[in-house]
């Protein structure tokens, strides 16, 4: 394992920022994820996740989590018996407009959020029945 890499991980994991994680080490964003990439491949992640879990962490993957459901189902497992999550991120999840729409809607006049679909006929975010008329 590069130990650059390593800390390329590890400012992306505590500045909550590709963007600012590739910053501070000096490379591009496309760069900085195709490091963590190779690293997260270079590692054994599902073994790397469930001695994270059983330690008592929650744990945060790039996806693809597993190569296999069986894979899956052993995370899984060891999430239940440990009482902590497992969330599989996508690159985009930093983002500074992803940050404030979460902001928006954490706001407690905001309301329920009922959906939040990301794709190519763009962003779209459906609010509870609370902003529809209660319907």
């Amino acid at each position: 394992m590069n130990l650059n890499t390593l800390k390329l991980y590890c400012d992306i994991a505590r500045l909550r920022s590709f963007s600012e994680g590739a910053a501070v080490n000096r490379v591009s964003q496309s760069a900085a994820s195709q490091a963590i990439q190779q690293l997260e491949a270079d590692l054994e992640v599902l073994d790397l996740a469930i001695d994270c879990l059983r330690a008592g962490r929650h744990v945060w993957m790039e996806k693809p989590p597993a190569a296999t459901c069986a894979e899956i189902e052993r995370m899984q497992a060891a999430s239940r018996e440990s009482g902590r999550g497992v969330m599989v991120g996508f690159k985009k999840m930093f983002f500074p407009a992803n940050e404030q729409a979460k902001a928006l809607m954490d706001a407690p006049d905001f309301g329920r959020v009922a959906e939040r679909r990301d794709g190519a006929d763009g962003d779209r975010l459906r609010r509870g029945p609370a902003h529809r008329g209660g319907q």
